[in-house]
């Protein structure tokens, strides 16, 4: 009962069936039915700036779930990543030598910056190894994506989202990464990372089929869901000019005000050891000057 391809099967060949037992016992002939049921192919044309393009909205549907699983697993791997680099290195000491050589805020960035070029060298490394493995499917290859309509600006997106969702959700661990003294105490505050990303997994699909509905629009501009579900928007549509410059603009702030909320709080909390603080003492860190 659980196999729904299966069971759609079934429900479409009984129907054709009793359509078929109906029609003939009115009198139709099987040739006048064959005539009248016969299946036919429709193609999609996508209008874009006054001009109508071929689109294959499967290979669409699929380009666009598969660049933003991408963009999910590998933002959400490398934000959690740089929380748990920064836990290592409070863990073991080895931060207190650091810090006498450079200021907290030098050794924020740096460790938002060393993650992202192992993780931009990792991403490299797989496009490259997926395009060998596939060059005996080269032509096939070049004709889905002669459907998609993918342009340089696609690709040029995809880079700027991943890099500000990278960057943002790098800092927001780092912080929590000084807040936390065990694997444990960051296990559980890991789901301020993870909801959003997953919130936005869910999303997917209707940010796919209905690009345009409101809600899909006001989620997209929101910085911790902008990564996915805007460039999803822009992979299977054209979202308004103003909403993508207003969810880049949000996140680029969010990104200024959690470096400046994050080294505050890192640069204490890197060394404090013990139980974790409370919120009145987060507060307390971030006031200082």
């Amino acid at each position: 009962t659980n196999n729904f391809i299966l069971l759609n099967n079934i429900q479409s060949n009984v129907r054709d069936a009793l359509t078929r037992k109906t029609l003939i016992s009115k009198g139709l002939h099987e040739q006048d039915i064959e005539a009248a049921l016969k299946r036919f192919d429709m193609q999609t044309v996508q209008w874009e700036k006054g001009q109508a393009k071929k689109s294959n909205q499967g290979a669409k549907f699929m380009s666009a779930l598969f660049l933003t699983l991408i963009m999910y697993i590998t933002v959400m791997m490398y934000g959690i990543g740089v929380m748990r680099s920064v836990l290592e290195e409070k863990k073991t000491r080895i931060v207190e030598v650091l810090m006498s050589a450079i200021n907290p805020t030098e050794l924020l960035a740096g460790k938002i910056l060393g993650v992202g070029s192992v993780g931009m060298t990792q991403v490299a490394v797989w496009s490259l190894m997926g395009a060998v493995a596939g060059t005996g499917l080269a032509f096939r290859v070049g004709v889905a994506l002669k459907d998609l309509n993918l342009s340089g600006w696609t690709v040029f997106y995809f880079f700027l989202f991943y890099l500000l969702g990278y960057m943002l959700y790098s800092a927001l661990g780092a912080t929590l990464g000084a807040m936390c003294n065990t694997d444990q105490e960051a296990a559980q505050m890991q789901w301020l990372i993870m909801l959003p990303l997953m919130v936005s997994i869910m999303m997917m699909v209707l940010a796919i089929t209905q690009p345009d509905h409101p809600i899909v629009a006001v989620m997209s501009m929101v910085p911790f869901c902008a990564p996915v579900l805007m460039y999803t928007r822009m992979v299977v549509s054209n979202p308004p000019m103003p909403q993508v410059l207003l969810s880049v603009g949000l996140m680029v702030a969010s990104i200024l005000a959690i470096l400046w909320i994050g080294s505050r709080v890192y640069r204490i909390g890197i060394l404090m050891y013990g139980k974790k603080p409370t919120l009145p003492e987060l507060m307390k860190w971030i006031k200082y000057s």
